[in-house]
Parts: C-alpha cells; structure tokens; sequence
C-alpha cells in the first residue's frame, strides 16, 4: 500500500527558472531596440512533495520575474562580480505584473541633446559679438575689457570645439552598442527558429514510424521554451 502524499513547506524553499520567450515587441530596460526574442527569469517559493518514496519540488507563488534581452543575458552570466550589475527588465513583483516599460529613442534623445548644444554654443556666439560691438564703440580698451571679451570667445570656442565632439563620440558608442543589442536578437531569433524547425523534422521522421513517440517529442520541446 502506497503511502499518503506529504507536503512540506519553509520560507527558504523556492524554485527559480530561467526561459527563452519569443513574440510580439518587448521593451527592455537599457536597451535601445524593441525585442522579439527575450529571457524570463522567475524566482517562486515552493514545497516539497513526499510521495511514492520520492521528492517532489512544486512551485508556488511569484515573488519575482524579470526579462533580459539576449545581450543582457550573455553579459549577466560571463560578468560574475564585475561592475554594479547588468540592467534588467522588472515584470513581476510584490504580486503583481508591473506596468509597460517606456521606450527612448536614442535617435531622439542625442537629436535633443545635439539641438540643445548648438543652441548654446550659438548663444555663446552672440553674447562674445554683442560684447565686441560694444567695446567697439569706446575710444580706448581697457585690459579689463580685453580680458572680458577673451573670455566671451573662449567660452563660445569651447561650447563648440569640446561639446560637440563629445556628444559625437558619445553617439557613435551608443550606435555601437545598439549593433550588439541587433546582432544578439538576430542570432537568438535564428537559433529559436532553427531549433523550431529541427524538432518539426524529427517530429515527422518519428511519426512515420512512431506517431507516440513524436508526439511525446514536440510536447517535451515546447515545455522546455
């Protein structure tokens, strides 16, 4: 005679998962593109089973999930102790799902930038000739008005010969990093795509000699994405 099943409960039980998701157009936090393809990681607390002899771990409630683009994720696991941490993309917390993280266009936030620049560099211009046309009209300079139109020129000189630059610079890393975040997405939707039709292939190689068992297959693969 088997005996009952017994359930064990502790609050340092728990389960945590790590999927791949695929589908629809997902907002990541620190990451410049929209994704298709992305990585759920869930932490559940859990209790134990006892049953048949044997242990059976059983996940409960959702304490937290997250989603990380596959960039992300290959950073998060090749980056242990390194820096403050990789960004992350909170989905689910203190019971429920939060809300849709924002997208910024990096296109848009360094056009702003950019545009806020010259706009100051352009005022930096105007007040060095606006002081230069007044000193013109005295008779005599003095040091104090020599030095106080050098400052207004070197000041209109460094908003655009440092800030500029800068920001290009700062722009070019950005577009870099933007070329790994495609390139990961691209080669995690590729190997998603080619796993998919590799089962499908084997599913139908199976069926035609064992139907059970492709069926068994395709369904093993499906729970385990």
């Amino acid at each position: 005679m088997f005996e009952k099943e017994k359930q064990m409960h502790h609050e340092t039980y728990g389960t945590l998962s790590v999927c791949r998701a695929q589908g629809g157009s997902h907002v990541l936090f620190g990451s410049s593109i929209k994704h298709n393809t992305y990585m759920t990681i869930s932490l559940h607390t859990a209790h134990v089973s006892r049953e048949l002899s044997n242990d059976f771990i059983c996940p409960d409630k959702t304490l937290f999930e997250v989603d990380m683009s596959p960039s992300q994720w290959a950073e998060f696991v090749s980056s242990v102790g390194v820096g403050a941490g990789v960004p992350c993309t909170i989905r689910w917390r203190d019971g429920h799902r939060t809300e849709q993280c924002p997208f910024i266009s990096k296109r848009e936030q360094f056009d702003a930038e950019f545009d806020d620049t010259v706009q100051k560099s352009v005022e930096s211009i105007q007040a060095a000739m606006k002081q230069a046309e007044g000193l013109l009209q005295k008779k005599s300079l003095t040091k104090a008005d020599r030095e106080n139109l050098l400052s207004e020129i070197q000041t209109a000189y460094n908003a655009i010969s440092d800030a500029i630059p800068f920001i290009k610079q700062q722009f070019t890393e950005q577009m870099d990093r933007t070329v790994v975040e495609a390139k990961g997405e691209f080669e995690a939707w590729k190997d998603m795509n080619l796993h998919s039709l590799g089962v499908q292939s084997l599913q139908k190689l199976l069926e035609s000699s064992n139907p059970e068992l492709g069926d068994s297959l395709i369904d093993s693969s499906t729970d385990n994405q």
